[in-house]
């Protein structure tokens, strides 16, 4: 999957995204989506490189916990049969939690 495929694969959730962070101009309220391609991951055998993958971030933003967003979210990504983990936490100076996906496109 390329990294365009991915974008249009998230705007499928319904609320706003952006790669990395919005423009502070542009800021969005809550709840949004932010993402980010963190490194190329290549798998080798006999010195050749014969498989890579894309490793990607993708942060939910929202002002209270919300199972049936992440739920939506997490539908979108399993529908595209991609794997991830995933990990919460809340940002005291954002006044927000942020749900954090990892996986591999």
């Amino acid at each position: 999957m390329t990294l365009d495929a991915f974008a249009v694969l998230l705007d499928g959730v319904g609320i706003p995204t952006a790669y990395r962070a919005f423009e502070q101009e542009n800021a969005k309220p809550l709840p949004f989506i932010c993402w980010l391609y963190l490194n190329n991951e290549a798998f080798a055998a006999d010195g050749v490189a014969y498989f890579s993958t894309r490793r990607v971030q993708v942060e939910l933003y929202t002002k209270y916990v919300d199972f049936a967003l992440e739920q939506k979210l997490e539908d979108v990504l399993t529908k595209a049969e991609l794997f991830f983990t995933k990990s919460m936490e809340y940002i005291e100076s954002e006044g927000c939690y942020q749900v954090l996906y990892e996986l591999n496109i």
